[in-house]
């Protein structure tokens, strides 16, 4: 659910004696798996909170694993997109079970305000496939050798942004 949320601007508010603070849900996770979440001891989780979507948004979350469908993914991609008057006006994507914790994926923004075109899909595609490649640091696993797990990731993220780029244009 993280990398969905993530994808989707997500914020969290922590509570504790002391008050409450929000923080975007991307940074509750930290990269250490002995203590994985950006908050005090006495801090609970108390509320999820989603920004208002922009116009014209599509989701989605894919997967890869092994066996079936509870498995821990070998690779998770969430990817938000708007297409506003045929340019790109959002785009978020964020991965999971690849690095200790869920990720969102830095320089996906780079794109916004592109038009949508014939030309756009295979460059975009192309630059998120490096940007995964680049950000995720797969472990190994006793299933799969960690440079598969990063290529999986990659792949998946390319087509997932193929598809939520067509229905967006189609929406």
């Amino acid at each position: 659910m993280a990398p969905a949320l993530m994808a989707l601007g997500a914020e969290v508010e922590l509570r504790s004696l002391r008050g409450a603070r929000w923080l975007p849900l991307h940074l509750l996770y930290r990269d250490d798996g002995a203590d994985a979440l950006c908050k005090a001891p006495d801090e609970l989780l108390l509320s999820v909170r989603l920004p208002a979507p922009p116009t014209g948004l599509v989701s989605a979350y894919r997967k890869a694993r092994v066996r079936g469908a509870m498995d821990f993914p070998l690779a998770g991609v969430a990817c938000a997109l708007a297409v506003d008057q045929g340019r790109l006006s959002h785009l978020s994507i964020a991965l999971t079970g690849t690095n200790s914790r869920p990720l969102l994926l830095e320089g996906s923004a780079d794109w916004i305000g592109r038009s949508v075109d014939a030309d756009l899909l295979p460059e975009m595609q192309a630059a998120v496939g490096k940007l995964v490649q680049k950000q995720v640091s797969p472990m190994r696993s006793t299933v799969t050798a960690s440079n598969h797990r990063r290529l999986v990731a990659a792949a998946l993220a390319q087509r997932l942004l193929a598809d939520l780029v067509q229905a967006a244009a189609c929406g």
